[in-house]
């Protein structure tokens, strides 16, 4: 009538059924995402960390060549000498 198709109730219920499977996967899909986020947001953490690491290991190393240089300087070299 009017032009509205009565749905069975066969058709009804296997229309439930299936949004509730869908419903359900979307759930697990965003506990997964959750799950990632909350994954990469650690794993940027540890790259800072170890970046950090670095850059104090680049200046420590910096400072000892300095000392280095310092203590033991190069001996100038005679261009004179050299052809």
């Amino acid at each position: 009538m009017f032009g509205i198709k009565i749905i069975t109730t066969k058709k009804w219920n296997q229309l439930a059924s299936e949004c509730s499977k869908l419903a359900i996967t979307n759930v697990e899909l965003s506990k997964q995402n959750a799950l990632q986020a909350k994954t990469i947001m650690e794993l940027t953490g540890e790259v800072r960390v170890l970046n950090s690491k670095i850059l104090l290991e680049e200046s420590i190393n910096d400072d000892l060549q300095k000392r280095i240089n310092q203590k033991y300087p190069k001996k100038p070299t005679n261009k004179r000498l050299k052809r």
